[in-house]
């Protein structure tokens, strides 16, 4: 898909002669640009339209097909500078999509060139290479009257100074200056938002005129599929029916149904607590509960938390005080309870005194079935070098669960994590550890 860059090309350079026509035009004019592909123009449409905010100019976007409501192409733009009479310039798009609804649509406009000029603002038209052949023809007074040459954004337009060629990137690849371009035009939205709602300004206002914008924005930027998701439920009630027909809304509905059926869990491990206590291991634990504590208030909740070993440092009584602490705290940054929890113990949690003499490995088949054998004691023998783990385990999750000591395996435990069901297996790899040597053994 195709994507502008804002580098020293043409095409930088065609948004600066459209800036410079914003900002200093003080009367009615028109500039024609030439994009075939979509992204391209709403790229351009929305650098210009932030990059000028911020000098002062309020221009608006008005799509033709999609916020025209069949009215004639002149009374369109009547109400809209009614509706906003801060306009100081005019964006206008899907000129081609409503040449297709109406074939007369160009002649409608060169019709009402004067009435268009009446509303003393520069005008920006946007229209692709096949509507551009066809404005020389249909609308020819109009085109005549621009204010400066055509600017052109791909490289299917007529040919000339003006032409530029536009990359040609996959979707995902993003270039850096347009990603910064993206990205300031992002915390620009952002903070225009949040001084609306100190204002404590229409909510309706706002859904529909600075909210899909920055959907938009929030679905080009990777990392904020929570951010749209957040956004769509705090204003869910204020969208009107035609910023539900646009591309961003039904894009950021399809965002959210996807984070609505998906599941996301912490993954922690080898926390080797240890009652002496040590810098290290003080700061990162709190460092850990302060992100989780960040990401809540952000939105961002796990939905189950998983420790896959070495909770203490050696497996003793004494260790396992300092991870009911942790766990509590763990558990209380990110708003969830035990049942969320599931932890499995690694080889650090064994007391490895309690296990010296116990057998590392099982030798064949023979020896693995009479060990596991339910009626028999071996397996229950092998678990005396995880008593402390179990002791804790046992008292932590009291009513909750209980650490598993005729097997390997937990019962499975199913999960309602909203429109799902999730089942959780807790293995014990850790039965037969001694030391640190036993990888490979």
């Amino acid at each position: 898909m195709s994507q502008i860059t804002t580098d020293e090309g043409e095409n930088a350079k065609n948004l600066r002669s459209a800036e410079r026509f914003f900002l200093y035009t003080s009367r009615s004019a028109f500039l024609f640009a030439v994009a075939d592909d979509d992204l391209v123009r709403d790229d351009c449409s929305a650098i210009l339209r932030f990059s000028l905010l911020g000098k002062g100019k309020t221009i608006r976007i008005h799509d033709w097909e999609r916020d025209g409501e069949g009215l004639y192409p002149v009374e369109q733009l009547r109400r809209l500078t009614q509706k906003y009479p801060d306009t100081d310039g005019l964006i206008l798009c899907g000129l081609d999509a409503a040449l297709c609804h109406n074939p007369h649509f160009l002649e409608q406009l060169n019709f009402g060139r004067e009435a268009l000029s009446s509303f003393g603002i520069p005008i920006l038209f946007w229209l692709r290479s096949d509507a551009m052949r066809k404005l020389n023809w249909e609308a020819l007074d109009l085109f005549s009257q621009r204010a400066i040459g055509t600017l052109y954004f791909t490289a299917e337009g007529e040919s000339g100074d003006d032409a530029a060629i536009v990359d040609k990137v996959d979707e995902t690849d993003i270039d850096k200056p347009l990603q910064r371009a993206l990205e300031a035009r992002l915390q620009l939205l952002q903070h225009q938002l949040e001084e609306a709602e100190q204002r404590q300004d229409d909510p309706a206002e706002r859904a529909n005129d600075v909210v899909p914008e920055l959907l938009r924005l929030y679905a080009r930027l990777p990392g904020n599929s929570r951010a749209v998701q957040l956004l769509l439920e705090r204003y869910q009630h204020d969208f009107d029916e035609m910023t539900k027909a646009t591309d961003e809304y039904q894009k950021a509905l399809k965002i959210k149904a996807e984070l609505d059926s998906a599941v996301t869990w912490l993954h922690i491990s080898d926390l080797h607590l240890s009652d002496r206590g040590s810098y290290d291991q003080e700061v990162i634990l709190r460092a850990l509960v302060a992100s989780v504590k960040q990401f809540r208030a952000e939105g961002r909740v796990p939905d189950l938390i998983v420790v896959t070993g070495d909770i203490a440092h050696s497996g003793r009584a004494e260790e396992y005080q300092q991870a009911t602490l942790f766990f509590d705290d763990l558990l209380a940054a990110a708003g969830l309870d035990k049942r969320r929890l599931f932890v499995v113990p690694g080889n650090h949690d064994v007391d490895r005194k309690a296990g010296r003499f116990l057998p590392r490995t099982l030798d064949n088949d023979q020896d693995a079935d009479e060990f596991f054998d339910p009626a028999g004691v071996a397996i229950r023998n092998q678990f005396q070098k995880l008593q402390a783990y179990s002791a804790w385990y046992n008292s932590y999750f009291a009513g909750v669960r209980s650490f598993f000591v005729d097997s390997t395996c937990s019962a499975v435990e199913v999960v309602q994590v909203r429109q799902s069901r999730v089942a959780v297996l807790s293995l014990n790899s850790a039965l037969f550890s001694i030391d640190d040597h036993d990888h490979g053994k």
